[in-house]
């Protein structure tokens, strides 16, 4: 009888202990942000669409800390239901995107809107 409290007892305490504490990968950080498309996604399962992206000053690391991330061309994964029809290399793009660092790719596509060729982007 004992052992078996013993095992209940080791059991509640396990059960009340995240397997994510001081870890990333329950944090998703979501962003907006403009740019260029540089790349089109190829064919296959691997699905990513490199967009060269202004700086974005509230970007998170990995370490949950604020930092900004420079104006570079980045790749993002493309989910399936995410239509790419419209879009072309050149394109100035307004998107959304989810930061997970646990997944892979890190960085997916929330929403893509064509923005009109005009609209001024600082891109280093």
């Amino acid at each position: 009888m004992r052992s078996i409290l013993l095992i209940l007892a080791f059991v509640a305490s396990a059960c009340g202990r995240s397997s994510t504490e001081g870890s990333t990968a329950a944090r998703v950080d979501h962003y907006s942000a403009r740019g260029k498309v540089t790349t089109l996604p190829g064919s296959g399962a691997h699905r990513e669409l490199e967009i060269h992206h202004e700086t974005i000053p509230a970007f998170k690391g990995e370490d949950g800390k604020a930092k900004s991330m420079m104006s570079m061309p980045m790749p993002f994964g493309v989910p399936d239901t995410l239509k790419l029809d419209a879009i072309a290399v050149g394109d100035v793009v307004r998107f959304g995107f989810d930061v997970r660092w646990t997944t892979s790719p890190t960085m997916t596509l929330t929403d893509l809107e064509k923005l009109p060729a005009s609209t001024p982007l600082v891109l280093e």
